[in-house]
């Protein structure tokens, strides 16, 4: 068990948080940062929210798959780029990449501001709190919905 190894020597967070709370903070994907952070709240005498301990997580997690794919992409963009021997063109080639991005974050930005505006932000926020598992659910509904009212 690894939250048995990882607060062993600190009974008192075993005592307070909720079973799945302390495997969430034991997975070796968690953060000493965010681990830390709860440990120092509870050892000041504070309750920290276990639902507020897996958003945070959950954020976390989401934001580290997103530089990683950003990451990814520069990288990508980057060898892409070694391959064209012109160093105008391959200037120009990157500075098209980086329009057409700055272009896809707008229409994302737009869309998001539609669906907020369509309902609502409690909604929304709701759902960006979920786990991926709820993701994918939802995803998969509105598929079928589409595909039902195609037919």
């Amino acid at each position: 068990m690894n939250a048995a190894s990882v607060f062993g020597a600190k009974s008192e967070i075993v005592s307070v948080l909720p079973p799945t709370t302390l495997y969430l903070l034991a997975a070796p994907s968690t953060t000493e940062t965010i681990k830390g952070k709860i440990v120092t709240e509870l050892e000041s005498g504070g309750q920290p929210d276990p639902k507020a301990i897996k958003a945070e997580v959950e954020t976390f997690h989401r934001e580290a798959k997103e530089q990683a794919r950003k990451e990814r992409e520069q990288q990508l963009r980057t060898e892409r780029l070694k391959g064209l021997k012109d160093p105008e063109k391959a200037e120009r080639r990157r500075l098209e990449e980086e329009a057409e991005e700055q272009e896809e974050q707008k229409q994302a930005a737009v869309t998001a501001q539609k669906i907020i505006d369509e309902v609502g932000i409690g909604v929304v926020a709701r759902v960006l709190n979920t786990n991926w598992r709820v993701h994918r659910a939802l995803r998969e509904m509105v598929e079928k919905a589409t595909r039902q009212s195609a037919a």
